[in-house]
Order: C-alpha cells, then structure tokens, then sequence
C-alpha cells in the first residue's frame, strides 16, 4: 500500500469527522433547545438522528478502512491511533444505537400525540424534553472522541512523507 493512499484516506477521515461532528452538533441542539416537545419538534429530532446516524455510518466505514491500513502497513509507527480507531469503531455502533433508541422514543410520543388527537383528548401533561436528556451525554463524550481521534490523524499525516 502506498503511502500516497494512507495520506489521503487519513484526509478523508479527518474531513469526515468534521462532518460527523456537526451532525452530532445538530443533533445536540436540536434536544437541548425544546420547551413542551410538539409533533414538529419530534418529527425535527428524528430527522436530526437519522442524518446522525449517516453521518457515522459513512465514518465508521472509512474509519475501518484506514483502520486496517494503518494496521496492516503502520501498526509500529501508529500503535496508539490504532488503538484509539479499534476502540471508535464499537463507539460508533453503540452511538447508532443509542440515537435509534431516541427515534423509537420520539415515535412512540408521536404515536401518542396521533392518539390523543383521534380521541379528542386534552393531553393534560405534555411531553417534557426531560425524557430526551439522556442523549447529551453520549453525544458529547462521542464527539470528544472524534476530535482526539482527528487530532492524532493530522499528527499521523503529517509524519508520512511522499518521495
């Protein structure tokens, strides 16, 4: 494997993970900003996950790939980034089921609100953003994880050389 091709997927990923981070971003935003939670705001929320989870799915994918480069071609040189990358790729995948687990609430409450309205009910208590807290935390400790992981991929990119 050339060098050239290492260089330019560690590119690849760190573009990816500024992607990823905003989408995580987005997402972080979009739960902390609710008051009583509407049908829009549930609606906005899943839409948010979703295009989180893309985001990861895209990055887990280029992350293997650089992974097993870097493992095959570079393990003396990048014994700690593989590390850190091995430990990512299971992040990434609990990271996809934890916001899938949020979608699942969000339509459950969705389904709620449909109920409500066919019954005429009046919702006496609405839905609180509090049942979507929990979420904040992995997203921050995920997108801290991103950003250790680009820094040692620009720090890794910059030690190969192309002759």
């Amino acid at each position: 494997m050339s060098v050239q091709k290492i260089k330019s997927d560690l590119n690849n990923l760190c573009n990816t993970i500024s992607r990823t981070i905003t989408e995580c971003e987005r997402m972080k935003t979009s739960v902390n900003g609710l008051g009583n939670v509407s049908e829009s705001d549930l609606t906005h929320i899943i839409s948010s996950a979703d295009n989180c989870i893309n985001s990861i799915t895209v990055f887990d994918r280029i992350l293997t790939t650089v992974h097993n480069e870097c493992s095959i071609e570079l393990d003396i040189f990048f014994r700690d980034f593989n590390t850190k990358t091995k430990m990512l790729m299971t992040d990434c995948k609990e990271m996809i089921a934890q916001l899938k687990t949020l979608i699942e609430t969000c339509r459950g409450c969705y389904e709620f609100y449909q109920i409500s309205n066919e019954t005429e009910w009046i919702i006496m208590c609405g839905i609180t953003p509090d049942i979507f807290n929990w979420i904040e935390q992995p997203l921050y400790s995920f997108k801290n994880q991103l950003q250790m992981v680009q820094m040692s991929a620009y720090t890794n990119n910059n030690k190969l050389i192309v002759k």
